[in-house]
């Protein structure tokens, strides 16, 4: 791929500001987590639409990351709902 970019841009590789890196790479594990967390829930029937927009819109990999676990820990998906509203996390 690299070698492609390269060709395409007459041998010279642009590389990012290490601040846009580190935003586009923030962005990719918050979509890596939504992921994730939406397959976990999945296992427990379908997520219901509001829970799947509001853990989708959430950018927080913290968050994020609190979610997941709970996902994990959770008996159904209204356990973590429950859970997710004790903890006030993204709401």
């Amino acid at each position: 791929m690299r070698e492609r970019v390269s060709d395409i841009m007459g041998g010279k590789v642009l590389p990012l500001p290490s601040d846009q890196l580190r935003e586009a790479e923030a962005r990719v594990d918050a979509k890596r987590s939504i992921k994730f967390i939406l397959e976990v829930l999945e296992d427990y029937g379908e997520v219901p639409l509001e829970l799947r927009e509001k853990i989708s819109a959430t950018e927080d990999i913290h968050a994020l990351e609190a979610m997941f676990t709970l996902a994990r820990k959770a008996e159904s998906i209204e356990d973590f709902q429950a859970k997710l509203e004790e903890m006030k996390c993204c709401m």
